[in-house]
């Protein structure tokens, strides 16, 4: 398993009988990239990206050539199962105006970001923080609800982390 993509999304064609005939056609359409890389299989074509955002991009070009005829699987993480389990944690990087600042810190919070730098300048909120990919599947769309459109962000693959135990102990 390629470690430097965390994220993973699995795209169908349902007007072709044969998914690995489209997923090679549609490889054809997608530019690999640092953050991105896409293999055919019998399942469809499979993308591997650093981040939502890099899987976003190639999904609207596969769209534009195949429209709806796409079934288009959510964006999943990708663990590391060893003796323990490990998740991607992200570091995430967010630009807010000012007035956004308490509802974005509240959003993190409860998405289990650990906050590690804060600073504001010139009316803008600038946050660092830490966090599982798992809690920011969607985070640029719950942004965009947050902000009314006007905070940016930006996420790399910090580390692999244990898996957090659950409620009872249990690994998730």
């Amino acid at each position: 398993m390629d470690l430097r993509f965390p994220i993973e999304q699995k795209v169908m064609n349902r007007a072709e009988p044969f998914q690995l005939a489209f997923a090679r056609g549609a490889l054809e359409l997608i530019d690999e990239s640092d953050n991105l890389r896409s293999k055919a299989s019998r399942e469809g074509l499979i993308m591997l990206g650093s981040d939502e955002a890099c899987l976003e991009g190639a999904v609207e070009i596969l769209l534009a050539r195949y429209g709806h005829s796409l079934i288009i699987d959510r964006p999943r993480v990708r663990y590391i199962g060893d003796e323990t389990l490990r998740e991607p944690i992200m570091a995430l990087h967010v630009n807010i105006p000012l007035r956004y600042c308490g509802i974005v810190r509240r959003d993190l919070k409860a998405r289990g970001a650990g906050i590690v730098e804060m600073a504001i300048r010139f009316r803008v909120c600038a946050i660092e923080a830490q966090a599982p990919l798992a809690e920011l599947l969607g985070y640029a769309k719950a942004l965009d609800r947050l902000t009314n459109g006007t905070g940016d962000h930006s996420m790399r693959l910090l580390r692999y982390a244990p898996l957090a135990p659950g409620p009872e102990g249990d690994a998730a």
